[in-house]
């Protein structure tokens, strides 16, 4: 019986070396992974190995004397397309209007449904940050898509 009692506890001190050995393991890959930026960093080192990769294969297709026209491949596709419409409507402008009339009627719009204006009524304020929001959302994606690079 008491070896059985000396052979439990040797068994759960090792048990319990492997859990502690195996969590530090996985706090210093935690803190690696921190350190080299979290998510952020991870979505930077896979777009920088992406472009990479594209400007290498755009490398070799010239080696071969292969020419690859991307303007054939249209500026926007369809859903995309579809998308800014959608965005286009909420600022209340016509689709392909340039990047100065867009900015002109998101401010104005800003300046009628900013949450600071409707600070007395709750409801009001609520419709007026979440109309804000759309707005914001709307132009920002015009924005990409109209501002000079």
């Amino acid at each position: 019986m008491a070896k059985r009692r000396v052979w439990m506890g040797q068994l759960k001190s090792k048990v319990e070396d492997r859990i502690r050995t195996g969590m530090n393991q996985v706090l210093e890959g935690v803190n690696r992974f921190e350190a080299q930026g979290g998510v952020r960093g991870a979505c930077e080192r896979a777009k920088v190995r992406g472009e990479r990769q594209a400007a290498r294969l755009l490398e070799l297709l010239d080696e071969k004397g292969i020419r690859v026209d991307f303007s054939a491949f249209g500026p926007v596709g369809h859903e995309k397309e579809q998308e800014l419409r959608r965005h286009y409507r909420v600022l209340g402008v016509p689709y392909g209007a340039d990047y100065e009339t867009t900015r002109h009627a998101y401010r104005a719009q800003m300046r009628e449904h900013h949450p600071d204006r409707h600070a007395g009524d709750p409801e009001a304020e609520r419709l007026a940050t979440r109309k804000s929001q759309d707005l914001t959302l709307a132009f920002d994606a015009i924005e990409r898509y109209l501002k000079p690079r």
